[in-house]
């Protein structure tokens, strides 16, 4: 009887507390903690934010990180009766708001992000989270980002790594159709400063050992180079 309730308690904080925000675009594709791409001409992705669990909660939408070309117009996100130009995070978008079990918010387009690039190439990115006020372990997180548009072409390799400009943590995507994927890091006179394996289509890599400065970092697949991307470490 004592397992039983323990598992019965268990059971309980998990619905009550963990998996009650998810995160969808207007397509109602799957953003949360995932990277999804942001359009690099003048365009809104625009993201709804729902409530899985069985009592009413209150959540926060916050900017936590982004990067955005000197050259680019700029970035807005929009959300809780507000919209932030973003300049530095971590900054908080509007305030706090109600949301049932099983609401919605965000469907008539109160949630979006936009990115106008004014012809930029260089890349771009921004991250949210969403999180229960008083509860930070109930959240969620998205990352928009110039570089992830790796869905829906079959039979090329895809990749992209966030943040960039990094610190601590380098995030580095992939398409499942490497041969020993792996990652090399040289700095900007050609010197090896960290080698990887990838042993998933998503690998975090510490990177705090490396100094500030510019790196690259190239995409190998069966013992070759395919890629290669520049790195900003702060």
């Amino acid at each position: 009887m004592k397992h039983l309730f323990t598992l019965i308690s268990i059971l309980f904080l998990y619905t009550h507390v963990f998996g009650q925000i998810t995160l969808k675009d207007s397509n109602g594709n799957d953003l949360t903690n995932q990277t999804a791409h942001l359009p690099s001409s003048p365009d809104k992705v625009y993201f709804n934010i729902t409530n899985e669990g069985s009592e009413e909660i209150t959540f926060i939408v916050e900017v936590i990180d982004f990067a955005v070309p000197d050259d680019a117009t700029g970035l807005s996100v929009c959300a809780c009766d507000q919209c932030v130009q973003i300049t530095a995070v971590p900054v908080t978008i509007g305030q706090a708001v109600s949301l049932g079990a099983g609401e919605t918010y965000g469907t008539n387009g109160e949630a979006d992000v936009e990115y106008i690039s004014n012809g930029s190439s260089e890349h771009a990115f921004v991250t949210i989270k969403v999180y229960e006020e008083g509860n930070e372990d109930n959240n969620a997180t998205f990352t928009l980002d110039t570089d992830a548009a790796f869905v829906n072409e079959p039979n090329t390799f895809k990749f992209s790594l966030y943040p960039n400009p990094a610190k601590d943590i380098l995030n580095v995507n992939i398409s499942a159709n490497l041969i020993n994927p792996e990652i090399k890091i040289t700095d900007i006179i050609g010197k090896t400063v960290e080698c990887a394996p990838l042993k998933t289509q998503k690998n975090q890599i510490n990177i705090a050992k490396l100094n500030a400065g510019i790196y690259f970092v190239s995409f190998i697949s069966d013992g070759k180079i395919i890629n290669t991307k520049k790195l900003i470490v702060k």
